[in-house]
Order: structure tokens, then C-alpha cells, then sequence
């Protein structure tokens, strides 16, 4: 494990203290400028992820939801998510986890969403597998529609007529579609508990650490468009087998 993973870790622990002590106290909520909530733990947990690196790595960049980013020197950028499924952590449903990605010269190296309220901890490196809890993970090896897991995120992001379209044609070939949004859609297929997760709208602090689960997994990660990147267009997480069949639904609905 890398020194930068090593804090990492140290760091999503001090994070998921953070989150569970407002979780279960009081706490208020703010709206930003998109509508969407934030509470004192995404700006707690973010400050001291941000500080925490200024110590250890001053040179290293930071990327967060909540304050934006600064530039590094060298080559790294910490790009985090304090709280993912804010929403959830507001109704006090216990899916959420911070995020945390580690960038090295534009390529995700290192990821970990943990999750404590779910007692998920998934850590990822590169070249060195995916782990849940210490035990390595992998994505299934389901291979047709009619027995894969489809997940999506809320009915909400159905504006993207493309996505849309694609997403009703695969759910209806698939055994079974559930609307698990946020981090836990990935992570599912990671894990091999689902086969694909769609999701079109998302920042590269949603999808930093993803990105690396899946691929650590075995599975693919691109945007929409079949792109193996963080800052595209939407996401999607499948295993190999099934994935062209995702970019495929839609770029036909996209024809």
C-alpha cells in the first residue's frame, strides 16, 4: 500500500467518525446554488480531508465538492466527496460514504468509499485489486441480460432522452432493475451483487474513486459514450461482458 493510500484510509476512518457523530445527533441543512443539500458534516469532513493533505502532501492538488480545487505540483490530486447520498444522510437513511479518489497525472491510482453505516469499507489501487471489508472483490461473471442485475439512479435524471430510452430497453431484457443511486450502484457491480449501474449526471468527485473499484474488480468504467474517463458524460459501471451491450443501447438511442 502506497504512502497517499495509507493516509487515505486513516483519513475515510476519521471521515466516517465525522459523518456517524452528526448522523445520529442534530444538524442543520443548507440548499446550494443546484438545489442540493449540505450539511455541516460534507463541509467538516471536506475541511479536515483538505487539511490533512496540506499536511502530509503539500505539493499534492485537492479536488472537493464542496470547496473547489487547488492546484498541486506533483502530478497527484486528492479529488473527494465528503458525504455521497447527502440526501440520504439528510433523511437519515444510512446509504451514504466519503469518497475518496487519488489522481496521478490524470489517471485514478487509488479509491475508497467508505461507508460506515453499512459497514463497507472498499478500497481500490492500481494494479493490486479491489477489496470489501479486506476481502477481495470481484464483479460477476453473469453474461446475458436476461439474468443481470440493472441499477439506476432517480427517476429525476430521466431528462437525458438517450439514457432514458437505453436505460428502459436494457431494464426490460434484465432479470431484475432497482433504483440504488449514488455510490452504491458501483460498488454493487464491483462486488459482483449487480451487473450494471447507469447513472447520467455525475462530477468527478462522484466517480473518482469509483472509477478505480470497478476496474480493480475486473469490471469496465466509461461515461456514456464508451469513454474511459471521469470527466465525460454520465457513467457507467458493468462487468466486460455486458458493458458494449450498455454502450451499444445507447448509441443507438442516440442515432
Amino acid at each position: 500500500m502506497t504512502e497517499r493510500t495509507e493516509l487515505a484510509v486513516e483519513l475515510a476512518n476519521e471521515a466516517a467518525r465525522i459523518a456517524v457523530h452528526y448522523f445520529k445527533g442534530e444538524f442543520s441543512v443548507d440548499t446550494k446554488k443546484d438545489q442540493s443539500p449540505v450539511t455541516i458534516a460534507d463541509r467538516e469532513i471536506e475541511q479536515m480531508l483538505a487539511n490533512a493533505v496540506d499536511e502530509h502532501f503539500p505539493e499534492d492538488g485537492f479536488f472537493g465538492e464542496e470547496s473547489g480545487g487547488r492546484p498541486g505540483k506533483s502530478g497527484f490530486r486528492w479529488i473527494v466527496d465528503p458525504i455521497d447520498g447527502t440526501r440520504n444522510f439528510v433523511r437519515r437513511i444510512p446509504m451514504f460514504a466519503t469518497l475518496i479518489g487519488i489522481e496521478q497525472e490524470g489517471e485514478v491510482v487509488g479509491g475508497i468509499a467508505n461507508s460506515p453505516l453499512m459497514n463497507e469499507f472498499y478500497l481500490a489501487e492500481k494494479g493490486a485489486g479491489a477489496s470489501l471489508n479486506g476481502v477481495t472483490i470481484r464483479v460477476s461473471g453473469v453474461g446475458s441480460m436476461g439474468q443481470a442485475h440493472l441499477i439506476y439512479p432517480s427517476f429525476s435524471k430521466l431528462k437525458d432522452e438517450a439514457y432514458r430510452q437505453a436505460l428502459f430497453e436494457l431494464a426490460g431484457q434484465s432479470e431484475r432493475s432497482r433504483g440504488f443511486g449514488d455510490y452504491f450502484g458501483h460498488v454493487l457491480v464491483a462486488s459482483g451483487r449487480a451487473e450494471i449501474m447507469m447513472e447520467p449526471s455525475v462530477n468527478p468527485w462522484d466517480i473518482a474513486a469509483i472509477k478505480i473499484l470497478v476496474e480493480e474488480a475486473g469490471g469496465v468504467f466509461t461515461d456514456l459514450n464508451g469513454v474511459r474517463t471521469i470527466y465525460g458524460h454520465g457513467a457507467v459501471s458493468a462487468n466486460s461482458a455486458l458493458h458494449p451491450l450498455v454502450i451499444e443501447a445507447l448509441k443507438a438511442a442516440n442515432s
